[in-house]
């Protein structure tokens, strides 16, 4: 389907997710939009064959493939400068980035891009919804979006945007097409970043007063891995690194104008850094190096907020082993066992604060006694009703 005669390109990054890559490239292949220009640069993967995705491109193409062209990285440059290199041979008014494991949702995808675009002249850069699904395909985790984000993207308010942008990643780059002179606007992708390209874009471009256009239908699908969430042992470096690069990009692009984030929204970001993005570095990059009990005790104590979370950590790990031993536990039983952990937990971290002063141990401490009590009664009354059912069974 021919709208116009904008050339669209669409750039696919790749890094050792080879087995999804064929996949992605046939779902922009399939567009009914022309013109278009594909572009794929792998970051040095293992076992990049060019030759094979060039046979595999030409056997699959259309007319609307006007351009394409494959780049195979020696080395590994991270994603930043791997998107920058890959940008000096787009040609586009319009482009879409993406990585190997994800693809387009549908055949009219570019399309629809295309006519908001036309519909909506002013807009710089348009999402649509994303769908994060499994790795199989089987399962659809969550559509992005959520409702609460539409009612904002409806609203069409630049700031309203950046509050929400500034302490989330709302959808993923594969899920939006921006026109050329947005690289204008943000002064090109930041090589600040090693592997963030996307976010420092998004929030340069809300500062700047660019809302985005928005198609409420579901025009990507992104698997749930890559970098962000790759927990291997060989992952460890490029997850810290990754995880480094959110730090500066908080300092960066989002601490300087805090002045201007609502007091909701500002409770909300500190939250996300506090709770979701040092807990994730600490677990991910501190204690899964720690080595030895003696070690993790230590770290344990070294601060009241590692010594919260590793408790808590230590009690889900715990329930996971002997939770699924447990087959006979009454079900309302094994809630309320939930429940008084967790408000107790909950309580911990409140009052601590624990700044290991006199009242804040002696307060950490009632707290953990008054867990042990609860805990005491309700095992008790747990295993004598599963004492007296085996009577039962016995006598009879």
């Amino acid at each position: 389907m021919k709208l116009t005669e904008d050339l669209v390109s669409i750039v696919v990054l790749s890094y050792q997710n080879l087995d999804y890559l064929n996949e992605c490239v046939l779902s922009i292949l399939n567009q009914d939009y022309s013109p278009i220009q594909l572009i794929v640069s792998d970051d040095a993967s293992d076992f990049f064959d060019e030759k094979a995705l060039e046979m595999f491109i030409e056997e699959n193409k259309h007319d609307n493939l006007v351009d394409f062209k494959i780049i195979a990285n020696k080395t590994n440059v991270g994603t930043v400068k791997n998107i920058i290199n890959a940008f000096t041979y787009v040609k586009g008014d319009f482009y879409i980035t993406s990585g190997a494991d994800d693809f387009l949702a549908d055949n009219s995808v570019v399309t629809r891009f295309i006519q908001k675009f036309q519909k909506e002249p002013e807009d710089v850069w348009v999402c649509g919804k994303m769908e994060n699904v499994s790795e199989d395909l089987k399962k659809s985790l969550q559509i992005c979006p959520t409702e609460y984000d539409i009612s904002i993207f409806e609203e069409h308010n630049a700031q309203k945007h950046w509050n929400l942008w500034a302490r989330r990643g709302v959808l993923n780059t594969c899920s939006i097409c921006y026109r050329k002179q947005v690289l204008e606007i943000v002064g090109g992708f930041d090589t600040s970043y090693l592997y963030i390209e996307d976010w420092p874009v998004f929030l340069k471009l809300l500062r700047n007063g660019y809302a985005p256009g928005f198609i409420d239908s579901i025009v990507a699908k992104k698997r749930i891995g890559g970098i962000s969430r790759n927990y291997t042992a060989a992952g460890s470096l490029k997850r810290k690194k990754f995880l480094q690069d959110k730090y500066h990009l908080f300092e960066k692009e989002v601490n300087p104008y805090l002045n201007e984030m609502p007091a909701e929204d500002l409770k909300k970001y500190r939250y996300y850094l506090k709770e979701l993005l040092d807990r994730t570095y600490f677990f991910d990059c501190v204690y899964s190096q720690c080595r030895g009990k003696k070690n993790k005790i230590k770290l344990m104590f070294s601060s009241s907020q590692n010594f919260l979370w590793i408790l808590e950590f230590q009690f889900w790990q715990y329930w996971k082993k002997v939770g699924c031993k447990l087959r006979n536990w009454n079900v309302l039983h094994t809630i309320l066992l939930f429940f008084l952990i967790y408000i107790n937990c909950c309580l911990l971290e409140s009052l601590c604060v624990i700044t290991f002063t006199i009242k804040g141990l002696a307060l950490g401490l009632g707290t953990l006694l008054t867990l042990l009590i609860l805990l005491t009664f309700l095992l008790k009354g747990i295993f004598s009703n599963r004492a007296k059912k085996r009577v039962k069974v016995t006598e009879s």
